[in-house]
């Protein structure tokens, strides 16, 4: 992704999910607002992680579920939209599944500055 690379800053605004509840098949929109603290113009790559907030079932700590790569001139905002289907999660529907699945946004799995919270039904 080119992680540590850039000449410029970004700071993480808002995160905003069009839906609270994920059914198997559904799909929600999460609008993620960055912007360039730096003086020049840069890149940024937003990674999109979910996590099981509670669950029986072995599963990977952190879950890559989308990223997007922006150029964003200096002192302005962009606004990313990701689209997080219910599917991504089909691993977990059945009678030993986590209902809770907590999505985060940043730069890398390292470096995580917003956070939600999703629910499967």
């Amino acid at each position: 992704f080119g992680f540590g690379l850039s000449y410029s800053s970004f700071e993480y605004l808002t995160m905003q999910q069009s839906l609270d509840t994920l059914r198997e098949g559904n799909t929600t929109t999460l609008s993620i607002t960055i912007q360039n603290t730096g003086s020049v113009e840069g890149d940024e790559v937003v990674q999109i992680y979910a996590k099981p907030v509670y669950t029986i079932k072995a599963q990977p700590v952190l879950q890559l579920v989308g990223f997007q790569r922006v150029t964003v001139p200096s002192g302005s905002k962009k606004t990313l939209t990701f689209d997080i289907n219910g599917s991504m999660f089909s691993h977990n529907y059945g009678e030993e599944r986590c209902e809770i699945y907590s999505l985060f946004a940043g730069s890398s799995s390292r470096n995580l500055r917003l956070k939600t919270s999703i629910f499967l039904k």
